[in-house]
């Protein structure tokens, strides 16, 4: 039997999180219109990246793996992070 899922993060009714992507520690990254918020795994905010406009995000592989690539509108913008973007492992 499933159980219903726990709440982490309560924007309330004026703002609708978009994508997210995880770093290597666990960390989540929401886009969230003008700006990215981070968030620890238990739901605390760590940080903010401000943009011009936030939808969609992913970290890069390799060199760019502590790259955050952010989508939105008709651009795409790059961040310099401290922390490596979570990468399954390729060996199995």
């Amino acid at each position: 039997m499933l159980q219903a899922p726990l709440k982490l993060i309560d924007f309330g009714n004026s703002i609708v999180p978009d994508g997210m992507t995880v770093d290597a520690e666990g960390n989540l990254y929401i886009a969230l219109g003008g700006r990215v918020v981070v968030y620890d795994a238990a739901g605390n905010k760590l940080s903010e990246i401000r943009c011009p406009q936030a939808t969609n995000l992913c970290f890069g592989r390799g060199k760019y793996s502590k790259t955050l690539f952010i989508a939105g509108g008709k651009s795409i913008y790059m961040v310099e992070t401290n922390k490596e973007g979570f990468a399954f492992s390729e060996n199995k």
